[in-house]
């Protein structure tokens, strides 16, 4: 199968691929909150509520995994990559839209063509991520524990079969994992910008002053475009 060659209409400095890694509950969705709505493009692969009272104009739900690349690599994300209306793009979330691929190839596949259908399909979809020069992308997803090469059970975005098990990080220069504390008011929720040894989490030297920041990603977009500049 063929891989996309994404070919933007405007290149930027501070174009850069983000991982958002949590369990639910724990702020992934609700750090969209800020960004500026004129520029945000969410592909809603959940089809659910956002979980906050402001819209996005430029929000779309994703009811069919092959309407975000497309077979032709034409989808809503490769529409928004191109198009200059957007400097940030969201999808919330991987882990669904996975979960839509494996159901569709066991539909439609059988024995190892399930996986390799599957496999061929992450494949695109990071693809066209990586080669991107001209968006913020998000990429929301939950984790699951992976035995590394140590033998010690680490924290990784979920993806089924082995070949991106433990591996789809290497896509993203930067990953965030969810982290949530609870004060006498109420809890607070936070991203982790480097691992703690479990999780992998992971951002460019000195483009966060701490390990711990407010889970808010329009400050984080500005802090990326500030860094590249």
């Amino acid at each position: 199968m063929e891989t996309a060659e994404i070919t933007p209409e405007i290149k930027t400095d501070w174009a850069c691929n983000v991982a958002i890694v949590g369990r639910s509950g724990t702020g992934k969705t609700s750090s969209l909150e800020q960004l500026p709505d004129d520029k945000t493009l969410i592909l809603n692969v959940e089809n659910k509520r956002l979980p906050f009272k402001t819209k996005f104009k430029h929000e779309y739900r994703i009811k069919d995994y092959r309407k975000l690349i497309g077979d032709n690599n034409e989808g809503m994300l490769v529409s928004g990559i191109k198009s200059d209306k957007f400097d940030y793009i969201v999808i919330d979330s991987f882990t669904t839209w996975a979960e839509m691929v494996l159901d569709f190839a066991k539909k439609y596949e059988t024995g190892y063509d399930i996986y390799n259908k599957y496999n061929d399909e992450v494949s695109r979809l990071m693809n066209v991520i990586k080669f991107q020069e001209s968006k913020i992308i998000f990429v929301l997803g939950i984790p699951e524990n992976v035995e590394g090469m140590d033998g010690l059970i680490e924290k990784r975005l979920k993806v089924a079969g082995k070949q991106w098990e433990g591996s789809i990080e290497k896509e993203f220069p930067i990953v965030f994992y969810t982290s949530t504390r609870k004060d006498e008011e109420k809890m607070n929720y936070f991203f982790e910008t480097q691992t703690d040894g479990v999780t992998s989490a992971k951002s460019p030297r000195g483009m966060f002053d701490s390990e711990l920041i407010p889970n808010d990603l329009n400050q984080v977009a500005n802090t990326i475009k500030g860094y590249y500049k």
